[in-house]
């Protein structure tokens, strides 16, 4: 994996969409029902992944994605350790569907990001 050098104003953008992901988890179960939360998460987590990586415009979206995952997993696995594991003792199958949503998502976003800014080239 290689570390994704983001300047200030993209590490503050980065910083809007994990607090935005984490007040919609927050306040989800209000509106969404408990049987499809975690797949509304993932689904709130690609599309603010997607309007980053329009934002951010890199020259290699894949090597930011690779980033993304990793640091994005990293921080979801943690959450998930202290808050569901330890305090909760939750131990239910939707928690492997956010943990893969949070190391899949900034993958799947960087690939629609390349194939919608790769054009292909004249023959």
């Amino acid at each position: 994996m290689k570390w994704y050098p983001l300047t200030t104003k993209e590490s503050l953008v980065l910083l809007l969409v994990f607090i935005i992901g984490y007040v919609f988890t927050e306040v989800q179960h209000f509106f969404v029902p408990e049987a499809i939360r975690p797949f509304a998460y993932v689904a709130v987590v690609l599309l603010l992944l997607l309007a980053f990586f329009v934002f951010v415009k890199p020259a290699d979206p894949m090597v930011l994605a690779k980033f993304l995952a990793v640091l994005l997993g990293g921080i979801v696995a943690v959450i998930i350790v202290i808050e569901d594991f330890l305090i909760r003792q939750n131990y239910s199958w939707r928690v492997g569907i956010v943990l893969g949503g949070a190391i899949l998502c900034p993958l799947v976003a960087g690939g629609l990001y390349r194939l919608a800014v790769n054009k292909p080239k004249d023959r």
